[in-house]
This record gives C-alpha cells, sequence and structure tokens, in this order.
C-alpha cells in the first residue's frame, strides 16, 4: 500500500512538473508573437487618390493578414483602418456625419470606403476603354501590359478576364509583326503573350545597340600644306557659286523644295522621285568612295583605312589597366592604330597637374574624313609587361 502511495505521489509531481513546463511554453510564444508582428512594415498612409485605392487597399490587407489584425476584435480592425489611411479620413468621416462607431464590422468600413473612391463603375465605358486601348508610341511593353492589366479588371469579365486581356495585348502591341506571331501561336496563353512581348521589347533594344555602326579612323600627321595652283584659284570662285544653285534641278538661285521643277520629276539615274538626272548625286558618291581610296597630294591629311564595325561585344579583353606612375589609365586595345590617344576626360581628371600639353598638327579623321577634335600631344612614361616605356599620345 505504502508502495502504491508513493508511485501515485510522484506521478502527481511529474504531472505538475509538465502543466509547469506547458504553462512556460505558452508564456514564451506569447511573448515572441508580438515581435513577429511588430517586425512587418506599416504601409504608408493613402494618399487620398482614387485611382489608388485599389492598390493600397490590396497592399493593407495583406499587413493586416500578415500582424493577423484580422482576427482582432471588428473594432479595433476598423480603427487600424482608419488609422493607417491617414488623418484626412477624419474630415471624409464628417462629411458624410460618420466616425468609427457608425460601422459594425471592418467589412463595412472597407465597403464604405471603396464606394466613396471608386463608385459605381459604368462597365459599359469601362470596356469601351479596355478595347480601344493600344499600345501608344514610346510606351515601354512592361508599362502596356500593366495598362491593360488594370483596365481589364474594371470590366467585370468574370473567368473570361485572362483570355480577353490576351486578346487586347495582341491586337494592341505596336509591332506587327509580333501581332502576328502570337495570333498564329497555339494555345496561347496570358502569360506566354506577358513574356514573348516582354522579350520581343529586350531583343530589340540590344540588336538596335548591336547594328549601331562603330566608326574607327586611322591617325596621320598632318602633311605641309602645298601651294594652290593658279588653275585652282580660278575654279575656287566656280565652286562657291555653285553652292547657290539648287541641288534638284540645278537652277539658279535656290528655291524651297515646293518650288522646284524638278519636285515631281523621276530620275533617270537612280529612278527616284524629286531630282534631274544632271543634279543625280549617286555617280558623285562612288566617284568620292574610289577618291577614298587612293591618297591625293590635295588632302590635308590621309585616311589609311575606314572599319566599320556592326556588331560590338562589350568584352574587357580589348581594354588594358596601365599605370603612369601612381596613376591608372585605361586603354582600349587597336593593332590598326598609329597613334595612341588619350581622352580629354583623362588629361584633365589625372594627367594635367603632372604632365604639359603642347601642341600639334596631328588630325584624328572617321568615316567620310570627318575630323575629330585634337587638344594637343604628351609624353607620358607607362608600365608595360613589367618595363617602363615612353609613350607619345
Amino acid at each position: 500500500m505504502t508502495e502504491n502511495g508513493d508511485d501515485k505521489q510522484e506521478i502527481a509531481d511529474l504531472r505538475q512538473q509538465l502543466n509547469v513546463l506547458q504553462q512556460m511554453l505558452q508564456n514564451l510564444h506569447s511573448t515572441a508573437k508580438p515581435s513577429v508582428i511588430n517586425s512587418v512594415p506599416a504601409p504608408e498612409a493613402f494618399s487620398f487618390d482614387k485611382n489608388e485605392w485599389t492598390a493600397w487597399l490590396t497592399h493593407y490587407e495583406r499587413y493586416r493578414i500578415t500582424t493577423k489584425l484580422d482576427t482582432a476584435d471588428e473594432k479595433v480592425q476598423i480603427n487600424s483602418l482608419l488609422l493607417h489611411m491617414g488623418q484626412k479620413v477624419t474630415k471624409i468621416l464628417e462629411t458624410k456625419k460618420k466616425d468609427e462607431y457608425s460601422f459594425d464590422t471592418y467589412a463595412e468600413a472597407k465597403q464604405f470606403f471603396t464606394g466613396y473612391f471608386v463608385g459605381t463603375t459604368n462597365i459599359i465605358y469601362a470596356r469601351a476603354k479596355f478595347n480601344r486601348r493600344n499600345q501608344k508610341e514610346g510606351e515601354s511593353a512592361q508599362e502596356y501590359i500593366t495598362a491593360i492589366v488594370a483596365l481589364g479588371k474594371d470590366c467585370k469579365y468574370g473567368q473570361l478576364e485572362d483570355e480577353l486581356v490576351r486578346d487586347r495585348l495582341v491586337v494592341g502591341v505596336r509591332d506587327q509583326k509580333l501581332s502576328e506571331s502570337l495570333q498564329l501561336t497555339e494555345k496561347l496563353t496570358l502569360e506566354m503573350t506577358v513574356n514573348k512581348i516582354m522579350q520581343a521589347e529586350t531583343i530589340k533594344t540590344e540588336n538596335q545597340e548591336l547594328r549601331e555602326g562603330v566608326h574607327i579612323g586611322a591617325v596621320k600627321n598632318k602633311k605641309p600644306q602645298k601651294q594652290k595652283s593658279s588653275r585652282e584659284q580660278r575654279n575656287r570662285p566656280e565652286k562657291k557659286k555653285n553652292r547657290n544653285k539648287c541641288m534638284r534641278c540645278g537652277k539658279e538661285p535656290s528655291h524651297p523644295r515646293t518650288e522646284c521643277p524638278a519636285n515631281n520629276q523621276k530620275c533617270r539615274k537612280c529612278r527616284l522621285i524629286g531630282h534631274y538626272g544632271s543634279e543625280c548625286r549617286t555617280k558623285r558618291i562612288n566617284e568620292n568612295v574610289q577618291a577614298d581610296q587612293s591618297s591625293t597630294d590635295n588632302s590635308d591629311y590621309e585616311l589609311y583605312r575606314v572599319i566599320k564595325v556592326n556588331r560590338v561585344q562589350r568584352s574587357s579583353r580589348f581594354r588594358m589597366t596601365l599605370n603612369c606612375g601612381e596613376i591608372k589609365l585605361v586603354f582600349k586595345l587597336d593593332t590598326g592604330a598609329e597613334e595612341s590617344v588619350i581622352t580629354s576626360k583623362d588629361y584633365e581628371e589625372k594627367l594635367k597637374n603632372h604632365y604639359r600639353l603642347k601642341p600639334t598638327q596631328t588630325v584624328l579623321a572617321g568615316l567620310g574624313q570627318n575630323r575629330c577634335p585634337v587638344l594637343g600631344k604628351i609624353k607620358i612614361p607607362l608600365e608595360i609587361g613589367g618595363r617602363q616605356e615612353v609613350i607619345k599620345a
């Protein structure tokens, strides 16, 4: 009997200890819970712009669920909504002769403010606006997609909303080839449509950057200027005189294009409309190209070659950082260049206080013998492959 009594007492003690442990765990849980809730950032106050009410309310609903406000007393939920909306909400309630006690539930308060800011939606107008919305010039794909999705929400299409939004995106996109391609795609979904429109814009932007020609001109010291022959001097006034004649019909003096007799005439050489064959510049362009391929004595500088790069691949392999004492300079590697070039920015920011710029007759030429400004020349020591070399630039 004594042993049984001791066992019962021991069991009772264990149960008591277990209850104490459970109570401690509950206290720890209740203590930790507010810290998690308090770590959730509160939404910004409402701007009271009716166009932003739906988006703000959606964000607040997420905050309300995360912080367990949806399980709190209805009055607490109502006052939390009013508090997070901001001070202007009090004036709105006063104009409607209401206060926080006018609502029995959170749902009633939300419905009241939704009706106040959004009002009754005219479905016919909303759908007409939706169906007329096309991508505007200069509007990005992301902006267009966001606008269509937002307009679709007001149309109350129900289960057909995704399909009709997809159709509007396909028909309204500015890229006609993309639109036709999307129309031919079988089992096209809204998600596929959005992805294809975004990808097409990205590819188009990248290709445009890659196709921009980059022209690299050679460098040659300026030749001593030759004296003009008497024949050249006699022809000079004639060239100046030719500048006053019309480039389309050849008559003098030059006149507005709308008054030109060759305005609607078809050229017999290039078959283009707008100039006479005698003034066609197609032959002259070909002659100029041939002349550029061979050096002329009358040129102030020689253009050895012009390279047109249609695809540029940005890579650090074609750049090298060299030390000029304690100054670091980044150079682009160009095996075809006959001169080393330093940008005016590098000179002003890094070299100006250490090296003096001297005048030079060097000319930098680009495509079509277009000259680039040259500020001067300097000599700087560079560390190349572990050895010091003096470079002219």
